[in-house]
């Protein structure tokens, strides 16, 4: 017994399905520079409140995007290397630093600013990817 199975146009069905895929992974790719931006925006805004030298605000950086395959990264945040000298200090005020057992007043009062910017954009850059996949890859969202 032999089955014999015949499919037309399937170089054509390949191709399309291969433009969908990069249509998609340059969607993602997209919606992850949308979101990084809104995260670094409100990390920004988080940080301009520990004005005292400056350095917090210049060691936030942005990490350059990565694309393999349909797995897109990146990272946002604080690099204390850019800014060793200076922001030290800043990574305490996201915690806050208990006064000793002897007492006296702490040395940095909890004042987060990280966690709160990743919190509360959530909601922003979801809704930012939907507008995005909708435009991008055709795909209604609602």
């Amino acid at each position: 017994m032999k089955a014999k199975i015949q499919t037309p146009k399937f170089e054509e069905l390949l191709a399309d399905y291969a433009k969908k895929i990069d249509d998609i992974n340059a969607a993602a790719r997209e919606c992850v520079e949308a979101g990084q931006e809104i995260q670094y925006q409100a990390m920004k805004q988080g940080l301009e409140r520990h004005k005292k030298t400056g350095a917090a605000l210049k060691a936030l950086v942005k990490d350059p995007i990565v694309q393999e395959g349909n797995t897109v990264s990146t990272r946002t945040g604080t690099d204390i290397k850019a800014n060793e000298k200076g922001f030290f200090d800043g990574n305490w005020q996201e915690f806050g630093v208990k006064p000793l057992p002897s007492g006296g007043k702490p040395r940095f009062l909890k004042d987060p600013w990280f966690r709160p910017a990743i919190d509360s954009t959530k909601g922003k850059i979801r809704s930012q990817w939907k507008v995005i996949i909708k435009r991008r890859a055709g795909i209604d969202t609602k």
